[in-house]
């Protein structure tokens, strides 16, 4: 791996680069990208009972997670044509939800215009559940008597539903180079993407 340190005024020795330059090359390749967010689990742990998609990344703003990955995206659209010349830069937006957060996940989008995506430019797969253990002996996880209780099966399923549902093979058609991977509560990580790209 690379260590570049936003702070850092002079070139990084392995890479030739400073952060800046590794974002301004990264916005060269930026266009040829697709977002997959992974947003299968409820706000459980953290005492909410809706999407962590829908909760709110800071006071000031209120905006959502889900806001602030897709004005990310939109923003990394216009830089995108604004560096290569290019016009209409569409990067795709893929969300992985589960049967807990399928209809919720939908219901935002659709209750907000999809925060101002295009028509199909967000495409949702969703994960199966499974049966959930209780214990480190593996015993099943009961809601009742009668009833085993389920869970998403979790994050490692995306892989397998990308490939599924045919994203991988359009991608591949449509001259994308780089998956880029996003978890439905980190929105710091979006500062580190253009220069990982670059």
């Amino acid at each position: 791996g690379e260590s570049l340190s936003y702070d850092s005024p002079v070139a990084d020795d392995h890479t030739g680069m400073t952060f800046t330059d590794a974002e301004q090359k990264g916005l060269t390749g930026i266009k040829d990208v697709a977002f997959v967010l992974v947003a299968g689990g409820l706000g459980e742990r953290l005492g909410y009972s809706g999407i962590k998609l829908s909760l709110e990344t800071n006071l000031l703003t209120n905006k959502s997670y889900i806001e602030i990955y897709v004005k990310y995206i939109q923003a990394m659209e216009r830089m995108a044509e604004e560096k290569t010349g290019e016009s209409n830069i569409r990067i795709p937006l893929v969300i992985m939800t589960s049967g807990d957060t399928d209809p919720l996940t939908k219901k935002l989008l659709e209750d907000n215009n999809n925060f101002g995506m295009e028509d199909g430019q967000i495409q949702i797969v969703c994960q199966d559940k499974v049966a959930a253990l209780k214990d480190s002996n593996a015993g099943l996880s009961m809601k009742d008597s009668w009833t085993v209780e389920t869970k998403p099966h979790g994050h490692g399923d995306v892989h397998h539903l990308l490939y599924r549902e045919g994203h991988i093979d359009k991608w591949e058609a449509d001259g994308r180079k780089h998956v880029i991977f996003l978890q439905d509560t980190n929105a710091l990580v979006i500062n580190s993407i253009l220069p990982t790209l670059g």
